[in-house]
C-alpha cells in the first residue's frame, strides 16, 4: 500500500483541539498499527511546489516493513518518523489529478502479485493546480492505464466540507477502487479503518 497524504495549507485548519493533518496523521498511524509485518506499505506527500519539482514527495518508499529503511531499523519506524513530519511539511496547493496518477503508476511499476496492491489517498480539498491535468484527462489516463492482471485501486478519503467528493468518486471508480467522505474530520480515523478493512477485496469487493 501506498498512503499518499495531502500536505496544502488548508491542512493547518484548526479542529477541535487539533488540525486536519494532525487527524490525517493520527489515522494514518493508527492504520499502520493494522498491518502485519509482511506488509510492504510507503508514504508521499503532496502539495503543490514551484517547478521542475513534482508536486509529490516520497517520503519512505514502498517496501516491507521489517526492512531497514531511512537510517531507522525499520520501515515502520521510518513510517512512524515521517508521519511526524507531515505538519512541517504544509503549504502550497491541492495537486490532486497529477499526484493520483503519479502514485497508481508508481505502485503498478513494483506490483507484488501475492498481495493487495492499492494506492490510499487523504485530501481535505479540490484540485487548484492551473495548468495541470484536468479531471477529465485524469479519470481517462487512469482508465486506459487500469491493468485487470496488475489492480491497483485507490482510496480516496475526502476530509472536510471542502473536499471535492464528486471528483475523488470518479478518480476511485476509474481505478476500480472507493472514495469515502469524513465530512466531520475528527471522523477520519474511523473511516479510514474501514477503507483499510475493506481495501483487500478491491478492485472485486461485493
Amino acid at each position: 500500500m501506498l498512503a499518499v497524504i495531502d500536505v496544502s495549507g488548508s491542512m493547518a485548519a484548526q479542529v477541535g483541539d487539533s488540525d486536519r493533518i494532525g487527524l490525517a496523521a493520527d489515522a494514518a498511524q493508527a492504520g499502520l498499527a493494522l498491518f502485519p509485518d509482511t506488509s510492504s506499505v510507503g508514504l508521499w506527500a503532496f502539495s503543490s511546489r514551484p517547478a521542475p519539482d513534482t508536486a509529490w514527495q516520497e517520503l519512505v518508499p514502498v517496501g516491507p516493513l521489517t526492512e531497514p529503511a531511512l537510517g531507522a531499523a525499520s520501515r515502520r519506524e521510518a513510517l512512524i518518523a515521517q508521519v511526524g513530519t507531515l505538519r512541517d511539511r504544509l503549504g502550497g496547493e491541492t495537486a490532486l489529478y497529477d499526484t493520483t496518477i503519479a502514485a497508481t503508476r508508481a505502485v503498478r511499476a513494483g506490483f507484488e502479485p501475492s498481495a493487495s496492491n492499492s494506492v490510499v489517498l487523504i485530501t481535505d480539498g479540490r484540485n487548484e493546480v492551473s495548468g495541470g491535468t484536468d479531471l477529465e484527462t485524469a479519470v481517462q489516463t487512469l482508465r486506459a492505464e487500469a491493468d485487470p492482471t496488475r489492480p491497483v485501486p485507490l482510496i480516496a478519503i475526502g476530509l472536510g466540507p471542502d473536499a471535492d467528493v464528486e471528483a475523488l468518486g470518479r478518480l476511485a471508480e476509474a481505478t476500480g477502487g472507493q472514495s469515502y467522505h469524513a465530512l466531520e474530520p475528527q471522523d477520519v480515523r474511523g473511516v479510514f479503518l474501514d477503507a483499510l478493512a475493506r481495501r483487500a477485496c478491491r478492485p472485486s469487493c461485493g
